[in-house]
């Protein structure tokens, strides 16, 4: 929030409010449960995190503690109450702001769809797993379909806002922070006198007391997954192979249509212009990747690919596929546009490498071919079962539906950062009869 947010500006009077009254000390206490928490899940002193991260980094942290100190309820009621009821300050929309956020569950929410500078469709993964509707324009460029996040709904009226500290959860982190929160309740369940423990009602009251306790853990499992991430970058592709530029040149032993046959007729080489084609390696729960360009140029096959692992492996596979019909020539590195124009087909400029809707159409075709092949075979993740075959059983349904939301999600997030739309599995869900889970 910048200083001019009437709603920090809000905050900011509840603080000098809490600090004239004498209430800081709940503040100072939340604040040391978040860095103790932090302690024990990262094994790192809040200050070296600090240190390692950059201040500005933890803001949503911060930001976190702020909100759970906004949110303190006690026997007597809310303590943002106190300060709303004394406030001249406020107008009428900025206090039932603050009112909402006090009373606001903080909870663990799956994205179940984006609409780009619009909306998001949540679930409550502790709730009753009904699907909500939050106008959101800033997250809503962001996240991508089966995300995770940890955020509070700030609710006013008929509409839900999500508050200003909103973090991503790992989908690991996620599992493990779903089963301590539920252990919370459970041990606050046991706590309660035994004529209580059966009342209507008192898991729905402890689940609740849990999540008003776990933004100190959700921070904690935040910061965890940043820390694993604050190495040196490294300039990798998709795979994790070091960036390295390379082309190769071969000559064309038995003649240029001999090649472009065979090209032509391969499933994992897809046509994009006369003489150019587009090379992928598949691989199992992967998204489909481009693993390098090819072109025909006269009695000379180009190849350009972003890594000298896939240049080895696209050597191998041409001497599988061809045999004697290709003889490598030359293989060198260079930079990526240098690289690129070498298998740039040969009516486009070199700046121009293919055009946005060919490639775009082509990368489709060649997905849609990838992911419709794998309803049919063993996928490990399934336990080396075919996802048609695991659809006939209840438990089999649920099993293949979390597949494909993997597959959804991991797709996403490589399309979407690179400006790529994201591919449409909405036709394999259908196809396998679940689309009903799809939600």
């Amino acid at each position: 929030m910048s200083n001019d947010d009437p709603i920090r500006a809000g905050i900011d009077a509840f603080l000098d409010w809490a600090t004239e009254r004498g209430h800081l000390q709940a503040f100072q206490e939340i604040t040391q449960e978040f860095m103790e928490v932090c302690e024990e899940v990262t094994g790192m002193d809040f200050e070296d995190v600090a240190t390692v991260m950059g201040e500005g980094a933890l803001a949503p942290v911060f930001g976190m503690i702020l909100e759970s100190y906004v949110s303190i309820e006690y026997e007597s009621g809310f303590l943002i109450d106190g300060f709303l009821e004394e406030t001249q300050a406020l107008l009428p929309l900025e206090k039932e702001y603050l009112r909402a956020l006090g009373r606001s569950v903080p909870s663990l929410y799956e994205v179940v769809d984006v609409v780009p500078k619009s909306h998001l469709v949540l679930r409550d993964q502790f709730g009753s797993g009904e699907l909500e509707s939050i106008r959101e324009e800033e997250l809503s460029q962001t996240l991508v379909q089966w995300d995770w996040i940890f955020a509070r709904i700030v609710r006013m009226g008929e509409e839900g806002h999500l508050s200003g500290c909103t973090i991503l959860m790992e989908s690991v982190d996620r599992e493990e922070f779903e089963e301590l929160v539920r252990d919370m309740a459970t041990r606050h369940v046991k706590k309660m006198p035994k004529a209580l423990r059966k009342s209507p009602g008192v898991g729905a009251r402890a689940l609740r007391v849990a999540l008003r306790s776990a933004p100190a853990l959700a921070a904690a499992f935040w910061i965890g997954a940043r820390l694993e991430r604050s190495a040196p970058p490294r300039l990798t592709v998709t795979g994790g192979d070091p960036m390295c530029p390379t082309a190769l040149e071969y000559s064309t032993v038995e003649g240029p249509s001999a090649v472009a046959a065979v090209l032509d007729a391969a499933p994992d080489f897809v046509k994009t212009f006369p003489g150019s084609w587009l090379w992928t390696l598949e691989e199992e729960e992967s998204p489909a990747v481009i693993r390098a360009f090819v072109k025909l140029d006269g009695d000379r096959l180009f190849v350009a690919s972003m890594s000298a692992e896939r240049a080895d492996e696209c050597t191998a596979h041409f001497r599988d596929l061809f045999g004697l019909m290709l003889q490598l020539e030359r293989r060198w590195e260079g930079p990526i546009a240098e690289i690129m124009a070498v298998a740039a087909p040969s009516d486009l400029e070199s700046d121009e490498l293919l055009e946005p809707e060919v490639l775009e159409a082509a990368t489709a075709e060649l997905m849609e071919r990838h992911y419709r092949g794998t309803l049919d075979e063993p996928v490990p993740m399934l336990g080396h079962r075919s996802p048609r075959e695991l659809v006939k059983t209840a438990v089999g349904r649920e099993r293949v539906a979390a597949w494909l939301k993997y597959l959804e999600h991991e797709q996403g997030i490589h399309a979407i950062p690179a400006g790529n739309p994201p591919f449409d599995f909405l036709p394999l869900w259908e196809e396998l009869g679940i689309a009903d889970l799809r939600r």
